[in-house]
């Protein structure tokens, strides 16, 4: 394909650049590198697409974005410009799934669209919105949250109105996305969504993988919604089916949720024995967070457990930041355990590394704790 590529590309038209990016994006995610082939023929083919680019239909430009994301590559800076200019004239031709690869591309990339096409395409988003597929809804809110983008009022609206239109049709992905979307920016669905994408979940529980699981739970938690008894139920089922395939983050962030919920679940006694067997791959943030929200939940750890997450402190002592250090010595104290001399010595070289990032808070809690021994 490469080849053909460099013997052929000085003759392609607008479409077969789109389709041969398209092609190579296809086969490259389902194989590893590609090398100087590769390259080149990426190389040619946005020199041509940059020539052709007031040809292109929206179609077009929307699987020249999505192919360079899907690849893990940034097109020039010249030639973003020319695919924003271009998505910017025609997006009034752009339909729902245009809309969401668009973004969902800007966001694997991590780059900010220009301001005035993403406010057009959000624009259009809403008028489109009738015709949204679940996937669509997750990848958009999915890439909004990524981007660090408010959803505009009206646009929430109209998603939480399509969401329960639609929510028999939604996967465990497209849910989780949807979840997780809305609780990273902080907007809080309308009661009615929240009920039917539950609902959806419980229903197909069994497709949920660990990710998933936990990406809605951290959303619930970070809106401060409680989950209904069925989700909750059906979550501590498929949390107990995927107990061996959890990965730190993912269940250090349930900890979390249910700690901020105030929940006391036999979910936690799932996600501990998991923690146990794989706390040597936990980072600060895990460990800090994983003992914060035992200690809120009121579970005594087993002393395995607890040593291995002190051992596992002191080895990640260098890498803590002002609320890890403030959330792990107000653990500990709750749970009325003892840090040993060890993580004592570790942290408090570390709180004079980053002391400048320390408020008040922080800095009096932190050195009250560590200076306090335990009863």
């Amino acid at each position: 394909m490469c080849r053909y590529v460099l013997e052929k590309c000085k003759d392609f038209n607008h479409v077969n650049v789109a389709t041969a990016l398209h092609r190579l994006a296809k086969v490259q995610s389902n194989s590893r590198g590609g090398g100087g082939g590769l390259r080149d023929a990426l190389q040619v083919l946005g020199a041509k697409a940059l020539e052709l680019v007031d040809e292109f239909v929206a179609q077009g430009v929307v699987n020249v974005l999505w192919s360079f994301a899907t690849l893990g590559l940034t097109p020039d800076k010249e030639l973003l410009g020319a695919l924003q200019r271009r998505c910017l004239e025609l997006v009034e031709h752009f339909e729902s799934q245009n809309i969401g690869n668009t973004l969902w591309a800007f966001a694997t990339l991590s780059l900010n669209p220009d301001v005035s096409m993403l406010s057009t395409l959000l624009e259009r988003a809403v008028r489109c919105m009738p015709s949204f597929k679940p996937q669509e809804i997750g990848n958009t809110i999915w890439a909004m949250a990524t981007l660090g983008v408010q959803i505009p009022p009206d646009m929430q609206r109209a998603i939480c109105h399509r969401c329960c239109a639609c929510s028999r049709e939604f996967n465990a992905q497209n849910i989780a996305n949807t979840f997780w979307g809305f609780g990273v920016l902080c907007i809080e669905p309308d009661n009615r969504m929240v009920r039917e994408l539950s609902d959806a979940a419980v229903r197909i529980i069994s497709e949920f993988g660990c990710q998933n699981l936990s990406n809605v739970l951290y959303a619930l938690g970070s809106l401060k919604l409680q989950p209904s008894d069925e989700l909750l139920r059906a979550v501590t089922r498929q949390s107990s089916v995927k107990e061996a395939e959890f990965k730190p983050q993912e269940l250090a962030n349930i900890l979390w949720a249910l700690a901020t919920l105030n929940i006391s679940s036999p979910l936690s006694q799932v996600l501990e024995a998991r923690a146990e067997r794989l706390v040597h791959e936990f980072n600060a943030h895990d460990v800090a967070i994983t003992i914060w929200s035992l200690a809120t939940l009121k579970r005594q750890p087993s002393d395995d457990l607890m040593q291995a997450l002190s051992k596992r402190a002191v080895t990640q002592a260098a890498t803590f930041k002002a609320q890890d250090v403030s959330n792990l010595m107000w653990g500990l104290a709750t749970l009325g355990l003892e840090p040993s001399a060890d993580l004592v010595c570790s942290l408090e070289a570390r709180v004079a590394e980053v002391s400048d990032t320390f408020i008040a808070q922080h800095y009096s809690l932190s050195h009250e704790l560590m200076n306090t021994p335990t009863n």
